[in-house]
């Protein structure tokens, strides 16, 4: 049987893709009985010419599909069907990957028997981090890092993130493929993403265990047009009305707690606090003014 099932979605982004298939051919595959799916959503651009150069030179088994109804679940669903490994990882088309991840990913999983895992993820900017970045907000640019251990992950507000998680195969069988109405659409950057979290909230609810293995990571290049303020509110902005949609009574009395308090350190911000502070504050504020907006 196949042991580890490796799957890279993507839509219209050949550059970024062919630096990740790149990396893929150079990662430590010894050992390992390995396969190999790239799903292209769709794409215009010349995707197919380097998804096949790729499987040309891969060691394991690669293979192409094509995945016509756009969205990043669908894509996902296309190759959660197709895969034929014990357990499915999933890699953006936008991350570089270290030598030893398939490697440590295999002797982890082998030892734990997961339900979900996900690497450290670090951030990989085209210059440097921004000046108005707090790192405790980093994770919206897929940042995740625990640390260089591997531990199960107890905090259920903590779930893996989508530039490398993975799963038990029999998770899908047992709990169902992802949500379609979530996830990317194209390259509509907007309110449907969240995808995996909900996957991982399933797997928690059905005592599932899910793994953070820090000795090993992939590196999430962020887009430089990603780099602004604006970009950055408009994600706090949809995560706060997803939130909304789902939240429980006690918890909308907690967030509106939460938003007074936001308000009152963005009117003394400027007066008191670094840049870098005051955005993390007006960004936590649209989060929970969203997430409260007519309850």
């Amino acid at each position: 049987m196949i042991d580890l099932s490796i799957i890279c979605c993507t839509y219209n982004n050949k550059n970024s893709l062919e630096n990740t298939l790149n990396t893929v051919l150079l990662a430590d595959t010894s050992n390992i009985n390995i396969e190999f799916l790239i799903i292209n959503n769709n794409s215009t651009d010349s995707t197919e010419v380097i998804a096949s150069e790729f499987i040309k030179e891969f060691t394991g088994q690669g293979r192409y599909l094509v995945e016509e109804e756009v969205g990043l679940s669908n894509a996902r669903n296309c190759g959660v069907k197709n895969a034929n490994g014990e357990y499915i990882i999933f890699i953006d088309d936008d991350v570089l990957v270290a030598n030893d991840l398939f490697t440590k990913i295999c002797k982890e999983i082998s030892c734990s028997k997961p339900d979900c895992f996900g690497t450290k993820i670090i951030l990989k900017y085209p210059n440097k981090q921004p000046n108005w970045l707090d790192d405790k907000i980093a994770y919206i640019y897929g940042n995740m890092d625990l640390g260089n251990e591997n531990m199960l992950i107890e905090n259920p507000y903590i779930s893996p993130l989508g530039p490398c998680i993975g799963f038990k195969r029999s998770v899908f069988d047992d709990l169902g493929l992802f949500d379609t109405q979530r996830g990317l659409k194209g390259s509509s950057d907007v309110l449907t993403r969240g995808e995996e979290s909900e996957m991982v909230d399933r797997i928690r609810k059905n005592k599932g265990k899910v793994l953070y293995i820090g000795s090993t990571q992939v590196y999430h290049v962020v887009r430089e047009d990603r780099l602004c303020k604006g970009w950055f509110l408009q994600r706090f902005e949809y995560s706060g009305v997803l939130a909304g949609r789902h939240i429980k009574k006690k918890s909308l009395e907690r967030a509106k707690m939460y938003k007074l308090g936001l308000i009152i350190l963005n009117l003394f911000g400027s007066l008191f606090f670094t840049e870098r502070f005051n955005f993390y504050i007006l960004c936590k504020l649209m989060y929970y003014q969203k997430m409260t907006l007519g309850a």
